[in-house]
């Protein structure tokens, strides 16, 4: 049965030779579809929070978040923690890095909090997610199809190799933002997920039925309180993504699929120690049901049609220096023994460099701070729409 996902987004409206007053009623119903949206997506909370970045955030009761607002998890069992971890992760005080900092939300037991969603927030979102798309087989470079540029490198299928989740740590720059998103330049804390490469599943954050958060103290759309600077500290978040037991296409934080339960779990590893984020559940996929097939790290940005593309990573690339130039270091993925192993013996194959906009280069073992690791980035501009 093939997954279907509806994304809670204002749609689209078109309006050729109409009267003023069809207009107006066009523009009335639309505002009404997006107030029942927001209700839809805004569950009643038990707390309220206002952030130090301005934003509200919801204490939601664990039990009623919008994840359960889809019909294949109707009657889910909420799994609070992994049945386990990977084997070979390293406690913090080994990690040779400055790991990120996130403002600490108080939610009271027995709820999760939400960054509240606006009207805006929609219209943005659909915006986004209509011209979102995975990168083709010919590469990743494709502003007049997608208005998604992406600098990666990714795994090279020389070999059949079956990955139950992947690690990286990823530098925060503050070129990394979608300003469309939020409505600021903050770099945040931002996922997406799908079953079908985004042609009917999935949406940014929470703005659709889908992941099941766990965590009471931090949520999607977070800011980060430190950011890397230009030849100075650089900063990074520490992420798993792991099936705890999926064919699935892993833009890695740090994800693995649990062994027990088959849901694909988002850890993140801040100043604080270990968030056991949430997860996405098994049931959600089709392909992913017992492992992925491809990997792929590196850095990807959004521009509107026919407008300059941004920066991406640092803004500059210098493929020998890893204090000006964006990362993805630390790079390992999960095995079939539920063990962490980095990419010795894994092929990896780099998607078309756009000369004097971005590129990407895969420096396999760099040394023993940044391991095996991946470059990226550059300074975007005008010239870059030209495919």
């Amino acid at each position: 049965m093939s997954l279907k996902v509806t994304i809670l987004v204002a749609s689209a409206l078109i309006l050729v030779g109409q009267s003023g007053g069809e207009e107006a009623k066009a523009f009335r119903d639309e505002d009404l579809e997006l107030e029942r949206q927001l209700k839809l997506l805004n569950k009643p909370p038990v707390k309220s929070i206002q952030t130090q970045d301005g934003s509200t955030v919801d204490c939601i009761d664990i039990n009623k978040q919008l994840a359960f607002d889809h019909p294949l998890l109707q009657n889910h069992t909420i799994q609070m923690e992994p049945s386990s971890l990977p084997k070979g992760m390293k406690p913090a005080s080994d990690l040779p890095i400055e790991p990120v900092k996130f403002e600490t939300i108080q939610c009271p037991h027995g709820t999760v909090p939400v960054r509240r969603t606006r009207k805006k927030d929609l219209i943005a979102a659909k915006t986004l997610s209509t011209s979102y798309g995975a990168p083709s087989n010919e590469g990743g470079y494709h502003p007049n199809i997608f208005c998604y540029q992406f600098s990666t490198v990714k795994t090279f299928r020389d070999r059949p190799t079956n990955f139950y989740g992947a690690r990286s740590f990823i530098e925060i720059w503050k070129p990394n933002v979608i300003p469309s998103l939020y409505s600021d330049d903050k770099p945040r804390l931002t996922s997406s997920w799908t079953a079908d490469g985004h042609q009917k599943t999935g949406c940014f954050n929470l703005l659709c039925p889908g992941f099941v958060q766990i965590t009471r103290h931090y949520y999607m759309g977070m800011p980060f309180t430190r950011i890397s600077t230009y030849g100075g500290s650089i900063y990074y978040v520490n992420s798993l993504v792991f099936k705890v037991r999926s064919n699935l296409l892993l833009y890695v934080v740090s994800q693995w699929k649990d062994p027990a339960s088959g849901n694909w779990w988002f850890i993140v590893r801040n100043s604080e120690g270990v968030v056991n984020f949430g997860y996405w559940p098994g049931s959600l996929f089709n392909n992913l049901a017992d492992h992925a097939t491809e990997l792929e790290f590196g850095g990807q940005v959004y521009s509107p049609p026919n407008q300059p593309s941004p920066q991406m990573g640092s803004g500059h690339f210098y493929p020998k220096n890893a204090f000006k130039t964006a990362s993805v270091s630390n790079i390992a993925f999960v095995d079939g023994s539920n063990v962490l192993t980095e990419p010795e013996n894994i092929s990896m194959v780099l998607t078309p460099n756009k000369p004097n906009c971005y590129y990407a280069n895969y420096c396999e073992f760099w040394d023993d701070v940044f391991r095996y690791n991946t470059m990226f980035g550059g300074p975007g501009g005008p010239n870059c729409i030209e495919y």
